[in-house]
């Protein structure tokens, strides 16, 4: 599991973010055709509401190739958070077993233009 703090972002801006999964032993990416959802949420650190959320049967979270998959928030999305630091998550699913694969925090910053 990934633990640590995304680079800042912007209410202004499309974030979007591509992670490699790899095997710790072969060095080799992981095949993630099997995987039957890949969800990533944006909460509130405060309350624990999830503020906005990115999947793969949504089509916001996209395997990009062998091992390499990437999610997207919109620019509509991102300028719907008030500036500061949320809490990130994201969680692979397979066969009914939930992994997960992040805990995070991003900064959101003022994007100053609307």
């Amino acid at each position: 599991m990934l633990i640590g703090t995304f680079d800042p972002t912007s209410t202004s801006a499309t974030w979007s973010e591509s992670n490699e999964i790899v095997d710790d032993e072969t060095g080799e990416a992981i095949d993630l055709s099997d995987v039957d959802e890949i969800t990533v949420v944006i909460r509130d650190p405060k309350t624990k509401t999830i503020m906005q959320s990115a999947t793969l049967t949504g089509s916001t979270v996209v395997i990009v190739e062998t091992g390499v998959f990437q999610w997207e928030f919109s620019d509509d999305q991102m300028g719907a958070l008030d500036p500061k630091t949320y809490d990130i998550g994201c969680v692979l699913e397979k066969d009914g077993q939930k992994i997960q694969y992040l805990i995070g925090r991003l900064p959101v910053l003022d994007g100053i233009v609307s």
